[in-house]
């Protein structure tokens, strides 16, 4: 049974590798990420100094390193000792009253002790051997022309041997590649994470960077996938530009302190973390009642804060609005008694023209219903998913005008038409001809363009087609394109009768710049080429929506628990805090009837308090509340129309 603790005297070494029992430690913080900087305070014993505030002035060039460990003995003992903090002085609070003078000192680990800011992108081109630093967007794997593209070199720093980039666009012909001589591959979050800290932090004076990408890559995973399009800022530094590059993919890091060398100095390391993945620990509260055990009891007080305002238990999530690659028939726009005016008297610039310039030239769907009135047998009711089912009964348009977009259908050479449709007409009954046509089969003006604002085709030669004219009430036209739907695709990840909110909180996701309900219909004319640009997500939406809710549906934790003592190293940055054990109070997020796998709040930073009482405290932060990146397949290379 343990019924005592040991006070600790840290002990601070300042631009030496002696101890300089003159500054005293107070309090020193470490926290995760680059939101808050590490900092410790001290008391500087002005009497023990023999000296008095007085002649003050701002110094030049100040330039005093701190070093703070958990020493015992005179000598250092590296297995036993316990490395605190890694800093320099960067400020000084003075007192002079009715009190002896006093000095607290305050040493942090600022932003810029990790490196310079990021100011460029690191090429090597051709016939250097050197790395040189381009203003170009700092992007992994950049999206350019709608493709996801590797920008990773094969070719490393040579001073610090981290990989360098080489733009798509430096490689998009063979003599463009054999100009650089690099291959390429996508950037790994390792390979990012190595990339940014050796560029920043290369000298590492102090802070030290990762030793290996493999040392990453057994924390941050090997999935080339994962990185799409995620650019830095240029202007930060290495903290928030990691935190710019893992937050996202709810990974962590903090600056762990460790001896670095015999004379004392601590220069702490860049460590990382799976967040809500770390170690389970518990802390030790005994029962009322109980006999003291300071084996079974550390905690000397929590105030921590448990709140269901910030659940969501159910996720309304969309697609893009759903588009479908589809053949539709055209319509005249014109009266049935113009259909018999003579070709020749539709000239461009002739009376009937100026009177009736739509006539044989225009051809619509009618999917407002502008052209029922003209009494047309043959023109259906506005357009609709009833009247044209492209979109599969879901009741996915309303009557309005809307815009032909460019078939879904890919292949070079395959035949198109301004705004990269097909527009067909029928020369003989099933005989369905592509334009532009062969001229040495059809006669006559057959440019045309797309409409605009409703869909359509316009003939704009000096005369409209004349085959099409000669066919009179049999002429046909027929458009194959994409047609967009005043719908998406919604999912609905409903709540669970286990979730520890009863009311119902929903969280609605527009996804559409990442999932899409995009396909071609079965009857499309173009179903014989096999190329398309299909984006099928529904079941992907589903799953995204299953998991944002999963995380979601938990209550948030958040607090510090004040442990007794400044000597507990069994407590790190990325752990999590399963309960509060003796008392039996679990601290796991979702609801005890919970089928999913508990959820605890994480370590997110540590105090350790010398003065007037010695106490750690854990300051614990919710579980992961952001959006899990989007995971789908990769797009297939892109093949246009030529």
């Amino acid at each position: 049974m343990t019924l005592s603790r040991r006070a600790r005297s840290p002990k601070v070494r300042v631009n030496s590798a002696t101890p300089n029992p003159i500054f005293r430690p107070l309090s020193i913080q470490r926290s995760a990420g680059g939101g808050q900087v590490d900092t410790a305070t001290f008391f500087y014993d002005l009497g023990a100094a023999g000296e008095r505030l007085m002649d003050g002035k701002v110094p030049t060039a100040h330039d005093q390193s701190v070093s703070v460990i958990d020493q015992q003995a005179d000598t250092l003992d590296f297995d036993t000792d316990r490395p605190l903090f890694g800093g320099k002085i960067s400020a000084q609070r003075l007192r002079l009253g009715p009190k002896p003078e006093q000095a607290i000192v305050v040493a942090r680990l600022e932003r810029f002790h990790f490196g310079t800011p990021l100011l460029g992108m690191p090429f090597q081109p051709p016939g250097n051997t050197v790395t040189k630093l381009y203003h170009t967007p700092f992007t992994f794997n950049p999206e350019v022309r709608g493709i996801v593209e590797a920008n990773m070199s094969e070719a490393d720093d040579p001073t610090f041997g981290f990989r360098l980039f080489l733009d798509p666009d430096s490689r998009r012909t063979e003599g463009a590649s054999d100009t650089w001589a690099q291959s390429w591959s996508k950037w790994t979050l390792a390979n990012a994470v190595y990339t940014l800290c050796w560029l920043l932090n290369g000298p590492e004076e102090y802070v030290s960077n990762p030793a290996s990408v493999a040392e990453l890559e057994a924390i941050l995973g090997t999935d080339p996938e994962l990185l799409k399009n995620h650019r830095i800022d240029y202007g930060l530094y290495l903290p928030e530009a990691l935190d710019a590059l893992l937050t996202p993919y709810e990974f962590g890091w903090y600056a762990k302190p460790t001896i670095f060398d015999e004379d004392g100095q601590v220069l702490p390391v860049l460590t990382f973390y799976k967040k809500n993945a770390g170690t389970q620990v518990d802390v030790k509260f005994q029962r009322p009642g109980d006999r003291l055990d300071l084996a079974e009891h550390n905690v000397s007080g929590f105030d921590l804060e448990v709140e269901l305002s910030s659940t969501t238990n159910e996720v309304v999530a969309r697609t893009s609005r759903r588009r479908r690659e589809a053949t539709i028939e055209l319509y005249k726009t014109w009266a049935e008694v113009d259909d018999d005016i003579d070709i020749d008297e539709l000239v461009e610039g002739g009376p009937e023209y100026e009177a009736r310039p739509h006539v044989w030239r225009k051809w619509a769907a009618n999917e407002d219903g502008s052209y029922t009135s003209l009494g047309r047998p043959e023109v259906p009711t506005p357009f609709n998913d009833l009247d044209l089912p492209i979109f599969d009964g879901v009741d996915a348009v309303y009557p309005r005008r809307r815009k032909l977009m460019p078939a879904l259908t890919l292949q070079d050479g395959a035949p198109k038409g301004p705004g990269g449709v097909v527009v067909e007409w029928e020369r003989e009954p099933g005989d369905w001809v592509r334009l532009p046509p062969n001229p040495e089969e059809v006669e006559g003006d057959w440019a045309y363009n797309v409409l605009e604002y409703e869909l359509g085709i316009v003939f704009i030669g000096k005369l409209p087609p004349e085959p099409l004219h000669a066919q009179g009430a049999a002429a046909r036209i027929r458009v194959t394109g994409t047609i967009e739907a005043d719908k998406a695709y919604e999912t609905v990840a409903a709540k669970v009768a286990t979730s520890p909110l009863n009311d119902t909180h929903v969280l609605f996701l527009d996804l559409a710049s990442d999932f899409h309900d995009t396909l071609r219909r079965g009857d499309s004319a173009l179903n014989e080429i096999s190329t398309v640009d299909e984006s099928d997500d529904k079941a992907a939406l589903d799953a995204y929506a299953a998991v944002v809710k999963d995380r979601r549906d938990v209550a948030r934790i958040v607090g510090q628990i004040v442990l007794e003592g400044a000597d507990h190293p069994e407590y790190e940055i990325g752990q999590v805090v399963t309960k509060v054990a003796g008392r039996e109070i679990s601290l796991n997020a979702r609801s005890a009837a919970s089928p999913l796998a508990p959820l605890y709040p994480e370590i997110v930073a540590i105090r350790l308090d010398y003065q007037p009482k010695q106490l750690t405290t854990l300051f614990l932060g919710a579980p992961p509340g952001r959006l899990p990146p989007v995971q789908k397949r990769p797009p297939e290379p892109e093949t246009e129309f030529v």
